[in-house]
């Protein structure tokens, strides 16, 4: 009988896309535009509707920014987690091949 026959080259690449792509949406959420009081300028001429703007874009920035923190974090545990379950097959399939060539009594 023989035994997994699993492909764990292909897990750990696509563990390693995860990876990247964690890698990628932290990045992003760490690149998220915020309006600071350097960049107010051309909202000076009207400070009430200028506020309620920033204030708002400012709250989507920082819900983008909580967002891609938390799938970051997810992404990169799934790629951990992708990476055990190969390195479980490969130690399956060596125990599997050394069960089967043991001679029996």
């Amino acid at each position: 009988m023989p035994g997994y026959e699993v492909a764990a080259s292909f897990i750990r690449k696509f563990a390693g896309t995860v990876s990247g792509s964690a890698d990628g949406v932290r990045r992003l959420g760490d690149a998220t535009p915020r309006f600071q009081g350097w960049n107010l300028a051309p909202l000076a001429g009207i400070p009430i509707v200028g506020l309620t703007v920033v204030h708002r874009f400012n709250t989507i920035s920082d819900t983008w920014s909580g967002a891609a923190a938390i799938l970051g974090d997810a992404l990169h545990t799934d790629g951990e987690t992708l990476v055990r379950a190969a390195d479980n097959y490969v130690a399956a399939e060596k125990a599997s091949k050394a069960t089967i060539q043991q001679p029996r009594p």
